[in-house]
């Protein structure tokens, strides 16, 4: 088994050197609302991937749709309808 990594001659693996994964490292000396912030911006960032995700979702649908069908296919999507 090799020791070096192929990348940089003489250096260990990324996961020997630990950059198979990213760590947030949070000095004691820090308040409260500095780590809310670093909460509420990482809480951002996946509400923003979801709502991305559902915008794909539902365009790919659209160009099939005629008025009334579009209509039951929102309206399906808010709340479940039964017998139409």
């Amino acid at each position: 088994m090799r020791s070096g990594d192929a990348e940089r001659h003489g250096m260990h693996s990324h996961a020997e050197r630990g950059n198979d994964r990213k760590t947030l490292l949070l000095n004691t000396s820090q308040d409260q609302e500095s780590i809310n912030a670093i909460a509420a911006h990482l809480a951002f960032e996946v509400i923003t991937v979801g709502a991305s995700l559902l915008a794909k979702n539902v365009n790919d649908y659209a160009y099939s749709l005629d008025v009334r069908g579009a209509l039951r296919f929102f309206a399906s999507k808010l709340a479940p309808t039964v017998g139409f």
